[in-house]
């Protein structure tokens, strides 16, 4: 069956009608996309794209994309220097130092530089650099690739030593370790042998300010996702750090102006970093944050732990490679000095209390580095435990309640204690004491909460103890008076002649007192005038659900999604809409 055809009439209608339909529409989108353009705001149609962030990177790669270099890299080294102005220097490349690849950053301490200039002089090679200073969006990126990708090994961004400026990463490490170490470099990390550290200079917190560069640039182009200004890795600032581009952020921290934030106090290594640089506790450590916590058990207990008594007299303990923590329980501590006046002598140990602090570094170094930390952690924690370096003194210790170990010997009297859980406590509430605006739980239980708080505290210990009075408030200084000019001595009068006395006149009559006038009528107090309320009028309408809210000096190109249509539109439909009901009219 065919396809009846339409009216003669009716095809010439719509021959006719639809041209003219068309260009009607063409001109009216036209005039619309015209109206709304502006070239120095739309790009050009399939240009735009999506930053490439650190995390897309760490998930696909595990080489550094010289975006990253010449990009964030970069913009945070510059925020650094504006920061803290003179911290990082250029290393002087060509002749005796080159870098491994061309476009990796030659920056380090200031501290350091001349004597990593004169060990390349030293040298019988060319010094091939691998890595000096890392930003932390380079050691962030290090660290996703080893979690997503196992490319290598690395330190979570601002624990590294990379980010102190005060490590570099050779070629031939083998070849270099003894120039390296005569003048001041040493490579003490068993999974990283070419990594080298310069022992030198202080660490004075350059790995915090990284962070705290990160955190300010962050916020400058991030005014609605703002980060506390913490200089430390936390969650939000772990979360950033994966998230941001690769090629930088729009605007500088300093934009040739000055630092929108301050440098921060300049702060020592933390536990957590000191895990990444070595095996052995430093005495910082053992001097500042683990005595600072047996103290505080102390303070908590007065009758659970005690110092040794260390001295060259009979009751007292000699220690073999100082510095130890010199803490034992009170019944352990008692039982070994009675040991000690039996054999006549001191006894030698190497080790005695190992508290929180020092537990949690010597459990990093061998998860980090793989170091091999001294045996008898789990006898050492409970504080009546020594690790013994007499050869004489096993007979003495056996007789005062000893029982041997291997190189440990510990309490087991009748009244032992295990001092565990004080140990983690005294760190909690130490932390809480000083840290009251991160707050951890004081539970006595090592969990991911405290070793974060383990990771962060400073191994100098922190500035208040658990039993330290509180410091008095300085009085505020008074402004000193002016001197005030000597007066300039005046010459002595000269003696005047008594004056005769004058006789008094009489006095005059005193007017008579008049009458005091009637009171006049106060005035009526006036009534207050009513304020003026604001008339409905004055209060613009909201706006209509669907339409953008527009103020007089928008164009209508920046409306909402779900906006209207334009009237050029409106009028283009109506217009097809009539002639299509005109051809069916006909």
């Amino acid at each position: 069956m065919s396809t009846p055809r339409r009216p003669a009439r009716r095809r010439r209608f719509v021959r006719r009608i639809w041209p003219a339909a068309l260009v009607g529409v063409a001109f009216v989108g036209a005039v619309s996309l015209v109206a709304c353009d502006d070239p120095d705001e739309t790009p050009p149609i399939g240009t735009w794209r999506a930053p490439v962030t650190i995390e897309t990177v760490a998930m696909t790669r595990c080489d550094t994309p010289p975006e990253l270099i010449d990009g964030l890299s970069r913009q945070l080294v510059d925020a650094i220097n504006c920061l803290r102005p003179g911290t990082l220097a250029d290393i002087p490349l060509g002749g005796d130092i080159r870098l491994l690849q061309e476009n990796r950053p030659a920056y380090i301490d200031a501290r350091s530089v001349d004597a990593l200039i004169d060990a390349a002089a030293a040298g019988d090679r060319q010094m091939v650099v691998r890595w000096a200073y890392r930003d932390v969006a380079l050691q962030h990126l290090f660290w996703l690739q080893d979690d997503f990708r196992g490319c290598a090994v690395a330190a979570p961004a601002g624990l590294s030593n990379h980010q102190n400026g005060l490590a570099v990463d050779l070629n031939d490490w083998q070849a270099w370790a003894p120039t390296m170490r005569s003048f001041g470099w040493a490579n003490e990390l068993p999974n990283d042998r070419v990594h080298f550290d310069y022992q030198d200079a202080p660490d004075v917190g350059l790995g915090a300010l990284s962070l705290l560069a990160f955190q300010a640039l962050w916020n400058q182009n991030n005014p609605d996702a703002q980060l506390a200004l913490t200089a430390e890795l936390d969650g939000p600032t772990y979360d950033a750090l994966s998230e941001a581009p690769i090629e930088g952020f729009d605007e500088d921290l300093c934009a040739g102006g000055p630092p929108p934030v301050g440098p921060g106090p300049v702060r020592g290594p933390t536990v957590g970093q000191q895990a990444w640089r070595g095996c052995d506790a430093p005495v910082e450590l053992v001097e500042g944050l683990a005595e600072q916590v047996a103290r505080g058990m102390a303070c908590l207990e007065p009758d659970a732990l005690a110092p040794l008594a260390v001295c060259g007299q009979p009751g007292c303990a000699q220690v073999a490679a100082p510095p130890i923590l010199e803490w034992l329980s009170v019944p352990a501590g008692q039982a070994f000095a009675a040991a000690s006046e039996s054999l006549g002598r001191p006894i030698v140990i190497e080790e005695a209390l190992r508290d929180a602090s020092l537990r949690h570094f010597y459990d990093s170094t061998a998860a980090n580095i793989g170091c091999r930390p001294p045996a008898g952690e789990a006898q050492l924690v409970t504080g009546r435990a020594v690790r013994l370096a007499d050869d004489g003194a096993e007979a003495a210790l056996d007789a005062a309640g000893f029982g041997s170990a291997g190189d440990r010997w510990i309490y087991d009297g009748p009244d032992a204690a295990d001092l565990d859980q004080l140990s983690t406590l005294a760190f909690q509430r130490l932390w809480n004491l000083n840290r009251p605006d991160d707050p951890i739980d004081d539970d006595g239980l090592i969990g991911p909460q405290t070793r974060g708080a383990l990771d962060r505290a400073p191994i100098a210990g922190f500035p208040q103890g658990l039993c330290d009075p509180e410091p008095e408030p300085e009085p505020e200084p008074q402004p000193e008076p002016e001197p005030q000019p000597e007066p300039e001595p005046q010459p002595e009068p000269e003696p005047q002649p008594e004056p005769e006395p004058e006789a008094q006149p009489e006095p005059e009559p005193q007017p008579e007192p008049q009458p005091e006038p009637e009171g006049q009528p106060e005035p009526e107090p006036q009534p207050e005038p009513e304020p003026q309320v604001a008339g409905d009028a004055s209060i613009p309408p909201p706006p209509v659900p669907g339409w953008s809210g527009l103020d007089d000096g928008d164009t209508g190109c920046a409306q909402a999604p779900g906006r209207a249509p334009t009237a050029g539109w409106l009028l283009a439909l109506i217009g097809l809409a009539a002639a299509r009901r005109r051809w069916r009219w006909r």
